[in-house]
Protein backbone atom coordinates (compact mmCIF):
# COMPACT_ATOMS: atom_id res chain seq x y z
CA UNK A 1 0.00 0.00 0.00
CA UNK A 2 1.23 3.42 -1.16
CA UNK A 3 2.17 5.77 1.77
CA UNK A 4 -0.09 9.18 2.16
CA UNK A 5 1.48 11.86 1.88
CA UNK A 6 0.02 14.28 4.76
CA UNK A 7 0.14 18.12 5.91
CA UNK A 8 2.09 18.85 9.11
CA UNK A 9 -0.20 20.38 11.08
CA UNK A 10 0.29 24.29 12.20
CA UNK A 11 1.84 23.85 15.21
CA UNK A 12 4.80 21.14 14.42
CA UNK A 13 5.90 24.00 11.95
CA UNK A 14 9.11 25.92 12.59
CA UNK A 15 8.89 29.20 14.23
CA UNK A 16 10.40 30.71 11.68
CA UNK A 17 8.25 29.67 9.14
CA UNK A 18 5.27 30.61 10.97
CA UNK A 19 6.34 34.39 11.23
CA UNK A 20 7.44 34.89 7.73
CA UNK A 21 3.80 33.29 6.67
CA UNK A 22 2.53 35.94 9.48
CA UNK A 23 5.10 39.02 7.92
CA UNK A 24 3.96 38.59 4.79
CA UNK A 25 0.23 38.57 5.51
CA UNK A 26 0.51 41.53 7.42
CA UNK A 27 2.33 43.79 4.55
CA UNK A 28 0.08 42.83 2.17
CA UNK A 29 -2.60 43.62 3.96
CA UNK A 30 -1.26 47.22 4.64
CA UNK A 31 -0.77 47.45 0.88
CA UNK A 32 -4.01 46.59 0.07
CA UNK A 33 -5.22 49.35 3.09
CA UNK A 34 -3.77 51.95 1.95
CA UNK A 35 -5.29 51.57 -1.92
CA UNK A 36 -7.70 53.70 -2.97
CA UNK A 37 -10.95 51.62 -4.18
CA UNK A 38 -11.68 52.68 -8.02
CA UNK A 39 -14.73 50.67 -7.91
CA UNK A 40 -13.53 48.91 -10.87
CA UNK A 41 -15.79 45.67 -12.28
CA UNK A 42 -14.11 42.67 -13.45
CA UNK A 43 -11.74 42.69 -16.50
CA UNK A 44 -11.73 46.63 -16.13
CA UNK A 45 -9.20 48.89 -15.86
CA UNK A 46 -7.95 52.48 -15.37
CA UNK A 47 -5.78 53.19 -18.29
CA UNK A 48 -2.41 55.32 -17.46
CA UNK A 49 -2.28 58.43 -19.14
CA UNK A 50 0.76 57.90 -20.54
CA UNK A 51 0.51 54.68 -21.94
CA UNK A 52 0.27 55.59 -25.43
CA UNK A 53 3.53 57.77 -25.27
CA UNK A 54 5.25 54.40 -23.55
CA UNK A 55 3.97 52.39 -26.16
CA UNK A 56 5.17 54.30 -28.77
CA UNK A 57 8.56 54.71 -27.98
CA UNK A 58 9.04 50.81 -26.79
CA UNK A 59 7.61 50.57 -30.77
CA UNK A 60 10.43 52.85 -31.71
CA UNK A 61 13.04 50.92 -30.34
CA UNK A 62 11.76 47.95 -31.38
CA UNK A 63 11.65 49.35 -35.20
CA UNK A 64 15.37 50.79 -34.99
CA UNK A 65 16.45 47.21 -34.03
CA UNK A 66 14.12 45.77 -36.76
CA UNK A 67 15.88 47.94 -39.37
CA UNK A 68 19.20 48.05 -38.25
CA UNK A 69 19.19 43.85 -37.83
CA UNK A 70 17.61 43.15 -41.18
CA UNK A 71 19.11 45.29 -43.51
CA UNK A 72 20.76 43.49 -46.27
CA UNK A 73 18.10 40.37 -46.01
CA UNK A 74 14.80 38.98 -45.63
CA UNK A 75 12.53 40.08 -42.11
CA UNK A 76 11.24 36.90 -40.64
CA UNK A 77 8.84 36.70 -37.62
CA UNK A 78 10.79 36.48 -33.92
CA UNK A 79 9.59 32.81 -33.65
CA UNK A 80 9.92 29.50 -34.25
CA UNK A 81 9.38 25.94 -33.57
CA UNK A 82 12.57 25.43 -32.59
CA UNK A 83 13.50 28.34 -30.78
CA UNK A 84 10.56 27.98 -28.20
CA UNK A 85 10.65 24.12 -28.54
CA UNK A 86 7.85 23.18 -29.91
CA UNK A 87 8.21 19.97 -31.83
CA UNK A 88 4.64 19.08 -32.02
CA UNK A 89 1.27 20.00 -30.77
CA UNK A 90 -2.19 18.38 -30.33
CA UNK A 91 -5.22 20.08 -30.47
CA UNK A 92 -8.12 18.07 -29.26
CA UNK A 93 -12.01 20.01 -28.36
CA UNK A 94 -13.18 17.90 -25.30
CA UNK A 95 -16.41 16.23 -25.53
CA UNK A 96 -19.25 18.25 -23.59
CA UNK A 97 -17.99 21.67 -23.79
CA UNK A 98 -21.07 24.16 -25.02
CA UNK A 99 -21.21 25.18 -28.61
CA UNK A 100 -19.62 28.23 -28.27
CA UNK A 101 -16.51 27.20 -26.84
CA UNK A 102 -16.12 23.75 -28.96
CA UNK A 103 -15.28 25.40 -32.17
CA UNK A 104 -13.48 24.23 -35.26
CA UNK A 105 -10.89 26.61 -34.75
CA UNK A 106 -7.86 24.30 -35.51
CA UNK A 107 -7.70 22.89 -38.79
CA UNK A 108 -4.82 20.19 -40.30
CA UNK A 109 -3.20 22.05 -43.05
CA UNK A 110 -0.60 20.86 -45.84
CA UNK A 111 1.26 23.72 -47.55
CA UNK A 112 1.71 21.90 -50.79
CA UNK A 113 1.78 24.49 -52.69
CA UNK A 114 4.44 28.37 -53.64
CA UNK A 115 1.20 30.14 -53.74
CA UNK A 116 0.24 28.86 -49.95
CA UNK A 117 3.62 29.18 -48.75
CA UNK A 118 3.76 32.98 -50.06
CA UNK A 119 0.42 33.72 -48.99
CA UNK A 120 1.47 32.37 -45.41
CA UNK A 121 4.52 34.25 -45.43
CA UNK A 122 1.93 37.62 -45.52
CA UNK A 123 0.16 37.02 -42.56
CA UNK A 124 0.08 38.31 -38.87
CA UNK A 125 -0.26 35.44 -36.00
CA UNK A 126 -1.23 37.51 -32.89
CA UNK A 127 -3.38 36.66 -29.60
CA UNK A 128 -6.11 39.48 -30.82
CA UNK A 129 -7.06 36.73 -33.89
CA UNK A 130 -8.95 35.16 -31.81
CA UNK A 131 -12.85 34.90 -29.83
CA UNK A 132 -13.30 38.79 -28.48
CA UNK A 133 -13.58 36.65 -24.79
CA UNK A 134 -10.10 35.21 -25.29
CA UNK A 135 -8.02 38.17 -26.41
CA UNK A 136 -4.93 39.48 -23.87
CA UNK A 137 -6.14 42.12 -21.46
CA UNK A 138 -4.16 44.88 -19.76
CA UNK A 139 -1.81 47.57 -20.63
CA UNK A 140 0.71 45.40 -21.07
CA UNK A 141 -1.08 43.87 -23.66
CA UNK A 142 -2.50 46.84 -25.66
CA UNK A 143 1.53 48.02 -25.50
CA UNK A 144 2.30 44.04 -26.57
CA UNK A 145 -0.82 44.61 -29.69
CA UNK A 146 0.38 47.89 -30.63
CA UNK A 147 3.56 46.52 -30.98
CA UNK A 148 2.76 43.42 -32.58
CA UNK A 149 0.68 45.60 -35.29
CA UNK A 150 3.82 47.70 -35.89
CA UNK A 151 6.16 44.58 -36.53
CA UNK A 152 4.09 43.02 -38.55
CA UNK A 153 4.00 46.52 -40.97
CA UNK A 154 7.45 47.09 -40.52
CA UNK A 155 8.44 44.02 -41.65
CA UNK A 156 6.15 43.30 -44.57
CA UNK A 157 7.09 46.87 -45.96
CA UNK A 158 10.63 46.03 -45.54
CA UNK A 159 9.98 42.49 -47.29
CA UNK A 160 7.72 44.50 -50.11
CA UNK A 161 4.70 42.55 -49.51
CA UNK A 162 1.25 43.60 -48.69
CA UNK A 163 -0.68 42.59 -45.76
CA UNK A 164 -3.72 39.99 -45.97
CA UNK A 165 -5.92 38.93 -43.61
CA UNK A 166 -7.61 35.41 -44.66
CA UNK A 167 -11.75 34.93 -45.14
CA UNK A 168 -11.39 31.27 -44.93
CA UNK A 169 -11.99 31.27 -49.14
CA UNK A 170 -8.45 30.81 -49.95
CA UNK A 171 -8.38 28.10 -52.39
CA UNK A 172 -4.41 27.42 -53.40
CA UNK A 173 -3.91 25.13 -56.81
Amino acid sequence: MAAVARRQPLVSRRPAELAARLIRSVVQFLKNVSRQNLHLGSAEERIHPDEPAMTARIIEVFRQNLLQRYSTRKVERGANARTYGVVRAEFRVLSGLPDDLAQDILREQEFASLAQLDFADVLSVNPWHSLPDHRPLGGINRSRKALYREQSRLRQQLNGVEHHEPTGAEVFA
